[in-house]
């Protein structure tokens, strides 16, 4: 001032100035941190950052109120934990360490925090000396010595701030906005290296594809076990982030205040998620929220194998049940029910069960010790209890051989069954016990083992069935011919047109009892006794039968001459250009699959006729009306008839593990390379492919198309070539006809659309459409009143020279079908 002469008073000030304590006391400011020692990493797990924040102004919706971060100083990789109080910080630390060294393979070399009380304490200091980490301690309200941490919270706060504004949530959704900051900044370019922390921590670039907008609106799948038909599929919630432990996304719905963690979501990113819930703006009710980490190696792909959804936790049922018969008598069983039709009998099944299902496992939920009940229970509330669970479908192994259904937990089930096989065999006199004989074959026999359900996928009964080993048989000298007949499928469609539809027919479904036993043997066979009924010594004697038992040869050959020659001699006549295919008097109409017989009627009293005469030589189990044949379901909704496999394409589902992500739109996608060249041409593709059962899989949509689902007729028949020789590009295009039609399961084929009697074919080719020998494709469908019921797609036997030719040879194989 004196120097500027900026006031008057001080132009001949001399002198020099003294340092001020005041000042120095009063005004003394930090000295910048570029003046620290600058320190370098050169790999992961060198020095780790870690600082706590909290508490928070305002608690997350589940009660927190602190995060713990923790940074590689290498890869800027960031962790997050989200806590309730600072006690858990030594707990996520360790959980941290371990992950990291086994991730990593490599071993924390120095940490740095502040000397926060949860970072000081003995524990946690012990752990580390134990361990040989170093420990960085920044000085006294120093907090830029450890500056990379506390940026990083500055950092996640702006973030966190931003994503609320933008999806429009409460204060209180902090926490998961925390974790969805976490779950991109890890995903973003540091500045300093051109690439992203989760590149430099695991060597891989990750996908950014599932990136959503944040807030917006969401629908998410509902599982069919958790709707009946008429519910929606879908339900709308808001986008809140990523799933933790799982490859999904984090939706939460406002109006029950519940999240829900599921990859089966569609994203309308125009719109704002709360922009649908407007009175939930402020909603302040709890939600579960797990304080875990974010998981950063799961990376959300697109067309990537399915992965199970996020774990989820159900109510479980205990049940007791006294034993009352055998040396056992008198114990107690405990049996846990996840759901009607699952029974568990000990904490190994509830745990395998609970791995498969994806559920929440706490073995502290669950009690099989059994002193209680015997002190507390009566008879009556033991047996009770288990009475509804033990007739509803059960989800459970069927028994491989007699040894494994004795000692199962439906043992009293299957034993009986196996006693109501041999008193049927007893009654009909399908064997006689005899010396074994000398120089003769004794064929060898088994138990199979198998559940009947309804369409409803109930349980009616269980089976037992003896069964010979035919493969012990000789040709010419043990059986002869084999042929035996089934109506076509396409005549079951053709006549529940005619009948049903347009005429008003009745028809019924008729179960032959053990049919194949009805049938009698023109050739001296020997079994061996059934194991568990051996009514002599095995060794010595064996059972000469003298009818015909399921596995021989002959069987179906014997047991069709038998219903045939049954039917005509009450006065059935044969339809000549078909087989299998029964008439009476002009008013019943009877087609025979097997020992299934789909009878139709004119009225009630041909049908009550036609079925007691059918009594008096066989025993029937009477089915009502045709609601489930062969794997087809004929289901009636208002008068009105469609035939669909629904429940057979969720076996073939389940069967093959194929969970529909998004809906596929065609069986075949249009430039799939579907060709020899990309079939296995070493040993080892072919090993390589013997894992995937494509014969199976192109097996059972065969089945499929010829029943119900005509779309993917061409597809499969395209794909059944390479059966001998599959590579991955046809597994693939397999796959993708499995999940359309899983995709399109909803389509049925209505046949009470049916509005004449005419027929109308059509028909089509496809020259030189196999590129692998120029064959064309020959096609057709044909129509009954506008119903399709008999369609096929089949590959040309010979190569046509021209498009008419292959033309013609189309036309012909229709006006076969027509004949």
């Amino acid at each position: 001032m004196s120097k500027h002469k900026s006031v008057i008073g001080l132009e001949n000030l001399k002198g020099s100035l003294e340092c001020c304590n005041i000042c120095k006391v009063s005004k003394l400011t930090k000295k910048p941190s570029k003046e620290l020692p600058e320190r370098t990493t050169s790999q992961p797990l060198e020095l780790i950052h870690m600082d706590v924040w909290g508490r928070s102004p305002i608690k997350s919706k589940s009660g927190i109120s602190y995060f713990l971060s923790i940074i590689d100083d290498y890869t800027r990789k960031v962790h997050v934990y989200v806590m309730y109080n600072k006690k858990n910080v030594f707990k996520y630390f360790l959980q941290f360490k371990a992950m990291a060294e086994r991730q990593l393979n490599r071993k924390i070399k120095r940490i740095r925090t502040d000397n926060g009380m949860e970072f000081i304490s003995k524990e946690f200091t012990e752990n580390l000396k134990s361990s040989g980490i170093k420990v960085e301690r920044t000085n006294i309200y120093c907090p830029e010595m450890n500056g990379v941490a506390e940026r990083y919270n500055r950092t996640a706060l702006e973030g966190v701030r931003s994503l609320l504004n933008e999806g429009k949530l409460p204060a209180n959704m902090w926490a998961e906005a925390l974790l969805a900051f976490t779950y991109l900044k890890n995903r973003f370019i540091h500045r300093k290296t051109n690439k992203t922390p989760l590149e430099l921590w695991c060597g891989k670039k990750p996908s950014i594809r599932h990136i959503k907008r944040y807030g917006c609106l969401a629908f998410a799948y509902v599982p069919k076990a958790h709707r009946h038909k008429l519910q929606n599929r879908s339900r709308p919630g808001v986008f809140i982030g990523y799933a933790l432990k799982t490859v999904g996304y984090r939706i939460w719905y406002p109006d029950e205040d519940k999240v829900e963690e599921t990859k089966h979501v569609f994203f309308n990113e125009s719109k704002i998620g709360m922009d649908s819930f407007p009175n939930k703006n402020d909603s302040t009710s709890s939600v579960t929220f797990m304080p875990e980490q974010v998981e950063e190696y799961l990376t959300i792909e697109e067309k990537e194998p399915p992965i199970q959804e996020s774990k989820s936790s159900i109510e479980w049922k205990r049940v007791t049940k006294k034993r009352e018969k055998g040396k056992t008598a008198g114990r107690v069983d405990v049996y846990y029910y996840p759901k009607p039709g699952v029974r568990l009998r000990s904490l190994k099944e509830v745990k395998n069960y609970c791995d498969n299902e994806n559920i929440n496992f706490d073995p502290k939920e669950f009690d099989f010790s059994t002193k209680r009940e015997l002190k507390n229970l009566t008879d009556e509330d033991l047996s009770e209890e288990s009475s509804e669970e033990e007739n509803s479908a059960m989800v459970t192994e069927i028994p491989k051989s007699y040894r494994e259904a004795i000692v199962s937990s439906l043992k009293e089930k299957w034993i009986n069954a196996m006693e109501t096989e041999i008193s049927i065999l007893k009654d009909r006199e399908v064997w006689e016990i005899v010396p074994c004989p000398r120089n003769k074959t004794v064929i060898g026999c088994r138990w199979v083992y198998s559940i009947k359900e309804n369409a409803e996928g109930q349980i009616l009964r269980y089976k037992a069935r003896l069964v010979a080993q035919g493969f012990h048989q000789v040709e010419g000298l043990d059986y002869h011919e084999t042929f035996s007949p089934v109506v076509n499928f396409t005549l079951v469609r053709m006549f529940f047109i005619l009948l049903v539809i347009r005429e008003n027919w009745i028809h019924k479904h008729i179960d032959i009892e053990c049919a194949y036993l009805y049938g009698s043997l023109n050739e001296k066979l020997y079994l061996e006794q059934p194991e568990g009924f051996q009514e002599k010594p095995k060794a010595d004697y064996v059972a000469l039968l003298k009818k015909s038992l399921y596995g021989l040869h002959q069987s179906g050959r014997q047991w069709f001459k038998e219903l045939d020659e049954t039917f005509i001699s009450i006065g059935f006549y044969k339809y000549k250009y078909t087989n299998c295919v029964y008439i009476y008097q002009s008013t019943v109409v009877i087609l025979v699959y097997v020992d299934d017989l789909v009878i139709f009627a004119k009225n009630e009293e041909s049908m009550k006729e036609v079925i007691t005469k059918i009594k008096k030589k066989f025993k029937l189990r009477d089915l009502g009306e045709v609601k489930y044949l062969l794997g087809t379901e004929f289901e009636q909704i208002d008068g009105q008839v469609y035939l669909h496999q629904r429940k057979y394409i969720n076996k073939l589902l389940k069967k093959f593990d194929v969970n529909i992500c998004e809906k596929v739109k065609v069986p075949l996608s249009v430039g799939m390379n579907i060709s020899k060249s990309s079939c296995p041409t070493n040993v080892q593709e072919k090993k390589f492919m013997e894992k995937f059962p494509y014969r199976q899989l192109i097996g059972s949509l065969i089945f499929l198309a010829s029943r119900t689902r005509p779309d993917i007729q061409f597809a499969v028949t395209f794909l059944s070539q390479y059966c001998s020789n599959p590579g991955l590009n046809h597994w693939k295009a397999a796959l993708q006809i499995l999940k359309y039609v899983g995709s399109t399961s909803d389509l049925a084929i209505e046949l009470s659309k049916a509005n004449s009697n005419e027929f109308i074919a059509y028909t089509d080719s496809n020259w030189g459409a196999y590129i692998d020998d120029r064959k064309s494709t020959s096609g057709y469908i044909i129509v009954l009143g506008g119903v399709p019921f008999s369609c096929k797609t089949t590959k040309q036997k010979s190569v046509a020279l021209s498009t008419m030719e292959a033309e013609f040879i189309a036309m012909s194989e229709t006006v076969k079908e027509l004949a």
